[in-house]
């Protein structure tokens, strides 16, 4: 199997990064590197190596988001549901107390968290169904709160350090970024 060269329309005006602080911004696994990335540097990833990477956090960002919009929300028995896709009349938020900023946290610590959601949304009358979001391995219990408004999604996302956070609008399913 022919390994593929790493894509240099990144590498391009920036600050210099080292490959070491690359690849502990950009945790997505489709960054991580490949045989033939440590061939063409000519030096191992942990090497001291230095490129000029343009907005490597946009990088991270951009993987994230490729897994954000390819991943399944499912309502187990009732709905899979899809970035783009239609929301087939349901209005609600998908949200989750899951690896707060995408940073993994040990099942443990992610269930005292997504009770403590849990809790919350109970305190304040909400109504939810527990649900799941994932793509491939990985997978995170997450709960669809009916009739929330996005701006009170936002409050609770942020509260619970999410990056994002899907809403469905009755029409459509939405990722929105916090």
């Amino acid at each position: 199997m022919q390994s593929r060269s790493p894509d240099y329309s990144a590498i391009s005006q920036g600050k210099l990064m080292s490959l070491r602080l690359w690849s502990i911004i950009s945790r997505a696994r489709t960054l991580r590197p490949e045989p033939g990335w440590t061939k063409s540097c000519g030096t191992s990833f942990w090497g001291k190596a230095n490129y000029r990477l343009q907005e490597t956090h946009k990088l991270a960002a951009d993987a994230l988001d490729s897994v954000y919009r390819n991943s399944h929300y499912l309502i187990p028995g009732q709905l899979n549901l899809h970035i783009g896709g239609p929301a087939y009349g349901v209005r609600a938020a998908i949200i989750t107390a899951w690896n707060p900023q995408s940073e993994p946290l040990s099942p443990w610590q992610n269930r005292i968290r997504q009770r403590r959601l849990v809790r919350l949304l109970d305190a304040n009358g909400y109504r939810f169904l527990r649900s799941c979001c994932g793509v491939d391995a990985w997978w995170e219990e997450s709960l669809m709160v009916f009739t929330m408004n996005e701006s009170a999604a936002v409050k609770l996302a942020r509260q619970f350090g999410q990056k994002a956070f899907v809403y469905l609008d009755g029409r459509r399913v939405w990722l929105v970024y916090v």
